[in-house]
């Protein structure tokens, strides 16, 4: 449901956060672990060498990586998936092709199983990370800051604007607020029982 917070830990040090209002398979094929995306989204750490079936749209993808990475996974529409890698590096396999996905690098995946040409974000999140647990009192204040690449905000408007939601697809934002500094200090967070997102983004990124 809506208010849902669900987190599997697999053997090898995977982690994975299930999305509030998703509906998610968990299952095993030939010895992997394998996650049916019904509906929804999953934001994944991988712990080493790792590899996690994912199935969407009846279509199996195969997330593997050697190290340590943050992923994501997201239905952003009835006929597309956005598989992004947020911290390290890992491969992608689907329908015969390998695509390598580095930090902040995305690919979209159609309901045909074709995807598209990577992605690549200007602009890098720093603190908190996605592996950081944060406990929000009244009044204590949370830093948020990003580095953004040459040329990553026009000249003409070099606003950052931060946001932090209750999903991972950013459908229900909970607040918004802009800046010209590549940090900024919050203490009006609102209150929520559940693990919330945040992203920063301009008018000149991707």
């Amino acid at each position: 449901g809506p208010d849902s917070l669900a987190e599997i830990t697999f053997k090898d040090g995977t982690r994975i956060a299930v999305n509030p209002a998703s509906l998610i398979f968990l299952g095993s094929r030939d010895g992997n672990s394998e996650l049916r995306i019904e509906s929804g989204g999953i934001t994944g750490f991988f712990g080493g060498r790792s590899r996690l079936l994912i199935v969407t749209h009846g279509k199996t993808q195969v997330l593997s990586t050697k190290s340590t990475a943050h992923f994501r996974v997201d239905e952003s529409s009835a006929e597309e998936t956005d598989i992004v890698i947020t911290e390290g590096e890992a491969e992608l396999h689907s329908e015969g092709k390998n695509v390598v996905l580095k930090q902040n690098q995305a690919v979209q995946l159609s309901a045909e199983g074709k995807l598209s040409a990577v992605k690549n974000f200007s602009i890098t999140t720093l603190s908190p990370s996605a592996d950081e647990l944060l406990w929000r009192t009244k009044g204590h204040e949370i830093e948020f800051r990003w580095h953004a690449s040459e040329g990553a905000t026009p000249q003409l408007d070099p606003r950052f604007k931060l946001e932090i939601a209750e999903d991972a697809n950013f459908r229900k934002i909970l607040l918004t607020r802009e800046t010209l500094a590549e940090s900024l200090v919050l203490q009006e967070i609102p209150q929520s029982n559940r693990i919330l997102f945040w992203r920063v983004s301009s008018p000149g990124t991707l």
